[in-house]
């Protein structure tokens, strides 16, 4: 029974793919919805533990394929640029909405502030699927900019949710110390082994197909746990993974390629359904007032203030700014932030899992109408 569930779904789920790019809707989107949808047919699944455990996986997968297939090189001009955004734009817009929760909606500050942090981030693969469905002609490298935020953003939004649950669970570690074993190790753990996992491609001679690709996976599995039992960002170790080893050249190079695009795939599917399947019809009901409050201000308010800050010295021209502020989809990474939050038992005053799903679906839904520009 289980087989023939999987098959349905990834049949569907190939479906939705193709109704994705003809049409412009995330995919995840659709995904989500798929998830949902079975709810209604059994049993209420409500395995935080073992989605979280997925989650983790397969985020670990998503950021190591984005930073592999970030091309430094073409967007060379915009790196700086992209990191500021992935960076001060994330705190800045945490910051932003988790003020508005506190002095608005009155939440307690902490919850706020964790909030805020969990739905920092963009999505790298709803921006990377817009970007291509709607083929947006996006002048001066804004295109590229965006797919590096998006791609480089998850670890800075998850080093944030991590010092606030701290906070919020009582922890005695300092804010500094842990901001620096997150950001340092992760940092760290990454280069180190990207430079073993460079020495291994040259040194070790793969004749055998698909023997190179279960170097890479290893190198990246192993990438993360070494970070995360330091107590570093192993998100953040695996993107900066990806993207030395990524823009390196190497024979088998387009074999990786193949691989992770199919497998980057088949593991966001599994993650968006699940988390669809996680979440609750009634509670999704319940969270609409205070998700839809929160994803207005995100979209009118914190977002565009952020891109307008940090942008505009640049000499970003308004209608660049303009896209780039509206490009605020939100995705796996935040709900999945989310249900590690539940699984710490930290006790709160909110439904926050459902609250950042809701803001996720709404986001999504919001984008899908949004016009063709030449930007």
């Amino acid at each position: 029974m289980y087989i023939l569930i999987v098959a349905v779904v990834l049949l569907l789920a190939l479906l939705a793919v193709k109704f994705s790019n003809r049409y412009g809707i995330p995919s995840f989107l659709l995904f989500i919805i798929l998830g949902i949808s079975f709810n209604f047919f059994g049993k209420d699944f409500n395995n935080y533990r073992f989605v979280d455990e997925f989650s983790s996986v397969a985020l670990l997968i998503i950021m190591f394929y984005g930073g592999f297939g970030t091309n430094l090189k073409m967007a060379k001009s915009v790196t700086t640029q992209g990191v500021i955004m992935a960076s001060a734009g994330v705190v800045l817009t945490s910051v932003l909405t988790g003020a508005f929760c506190y002095f608005i909606l009155k939440i307690s500050f902490v919850e706020s502030m964790l909030l805020g942090s969990v739905v920092g981030s963009t999505d790298f693969a709803s921006v990377s699927s817009i970007l291509r469905s709607k083929n947006l002609n996006l002048k001066y490298s804004t295109a590229s900019m965006l797919e590096i935020e998006s791609g480089s953003n998850d670890p800075t939004a998850y080093t944030m949710t991590m010092i606030f649950l701290s906070i919020l669970m009582g922890s005695k570690t300092s804010v500094f110390k842990l901001i620096l074993l997150q950001v340092g190790i992760g940092l760290l753990i990454g280069f180190l082994m990207a430079k073993l996992t460079e020495k291994l491609i040259f040194k070790i001679d793969f004749s055998q197909d698909g023997l190179f690709t279960v170097l890479i996976i290893s190198c990246a599995l192993l990438t993360f746990a070494i970070s995360k039992n330091l107590g570093g960002n192993a998100f953040l170790s695996v993107y900066v993974l990806g993207i030395m080893i990524g823009n390196l050249e190497y024979y088998r190079k387009k074999e990786v390629v193949f691989f992770f695009d199919g497998f980057s795939g088949i593991m966001q599917i599994g993650l968006f359904f699940l988390l669809g399947l996680l979440a609750d019809p009634k509670s999704i009901v319940k969270a609409v007032p205070v998700a839809f409050l929160v994803m207005v201000f995100i979209t009118i308010i914190a977002r565009p203030l952020a891109s307008i800050l940090l942008l505009k010295p640049f000499g970003y021209k308004k209608n660049q700014l303009i896209v780039i502020s509206a490009a605020g989809f939100r995705g796996a990474a935040a709900i999945a932030f989310a249900i590690m939050v539940i699984n710490s038992n930290a006790k709160l005053s909110v439904d926050l899992f459902h609250i950042i799903f809701v803001i996720c679906l709404l986001l999504s839904l919001i984008h899908i109408s949004e016009p063709t520009r030449p930007y």
